[in-house]
């Protein structure tokens, strides 16, 4: 899975599930990609998303949770390319 297959399924999900208009940001966490969505309204009750660089797959990335800290404090912030940008 190369990291634009990955933001077009990031992408997808998003506009789908929450009407979104695009991503606004996301990390490298080492065998998966944390996507946030660009939106000006708060969701409440959801979860942002990883994209698996294995095999593409969607899981739900729920916090608080210890593990999920770690991942994000050590992430690399990845630049989104401009055709998934809000």
């Amino acid at each position: 899975m190369d990291y634009i297959d990955a933001c077009r399924i990031a992408y997808e999900y998003y506009q789908a599930a929450w009407h979104v208009r695009g991503l606004c940001e996301a990390k490298d966490l080492g065998e998966k990609w944390i996507f946030y969505p660009a939106s000006d309204e708060v969701f409440f009750g959801n979860s942002h998303i990883t994209v698996s660089k294995r095999d593409g797959r969607i899981e739900p990335f729920v916090l608080p949770d210890v593990e999920n800290f770690r991942l994000m404090k050590n992430g690399v912030v990845t630049e989104i390319p401009e055709e998934f940008r809000s």
